[in-house]
């Protein structure tokens, strides 16, 4: 594995950060949270690789991830999609619904040790997490799911990248911001994500040598 800083793309005000990191971005949808979340898990490099969980189809997330992030190489691109929906490529795989963490959890480490096994890093992403808040009977499972994927990307020094939605559905749980307050332990870096006067800001938390205040997100 490479020990090489992670960088991201020009379109994000953030510094490279140490291999092993795990980032917990939140914020509105209509600050662009779903392109966010694309930008930061993008492969930079023909070395990187990339493994996402999806909350919608595997196809969906693909399309919007070449929207958002970039081209992208297929043999070293997978995801795992909570709709039935049959994939149509190798690396994309299907669950029958986000209500089965353990077969979510099988899957992604799947594709991640196969993935894992054609490059130098492994870039991965959940988007979002709070359908899997909705569906969860007991948030702490929902809780070990995310433990055992952080603890699992710090092993292999590459990047994790979840995002959530502090207004979304999270089901009988309370408050989605008590939710994001509860998760962002588990995360070494918090990315909030507003509407700001002239557009969308970021600001980082958690994480050294990182700009201070909040950003302008182009």
């Amino acid at each position: 594995m490479s020990a090489e800083p992670i960088a991201f793309g020009d379109d994000v005000p953030l510094n490279p950060v140490a291999p092993g990191t795990n980032l917990l971005v939140s914020g509105p949808e209509s600050a662009g949270l779903q392109s966010l979340v694309h930008r930061l898990i993008a492969p930079r490099g023909d070395d990187e690789g990339l493994v996402s969980i999806a909350t919608d189809s595997g196809d969906e997330f693909l399309r919007e991830q070449r929207r958002h992030g970039g081209a992208y190489d297929d043999e070293t691109t997978g995801v795992v999609g909570c709709e039935s929906s049959r994939g149509s490529k190798e690396l994309v795989r299907s669950v029958g619904g986000a209500t089965d963490l353990s077969t979510i959890s099988m899957e992604f480490s799947a594709l991640a040790d196969d993935v894992g096994y054609r490059t130098d890093r492994l870039r991965s992403g959940l988007y979002a997490v709070s359908p899997l808040c909705a569906s969860a009977s007991d948030m702490r499972d929902v809780y070990r799911f995310l433990n055992n994927i952080v603890s699992r990307n710090r092993r292999a020094d590459g990047v994790f990248v979840c995002g959530i939605d502090p207004d979304a559905d999270v089901g009988e749980f309370g408050s989605g911001n008590n939710i994001t307050k509860g998760i962002s332990m588990v995360f070494q870096g918090h990315v909030e994500l507003r509407d700001g006067p002239t557009g969308p800001e970021v600001c980082v938390t958690g994480l050294d040598d990182q700009p201070d205040g909040w950003q302008s997100l182009d």
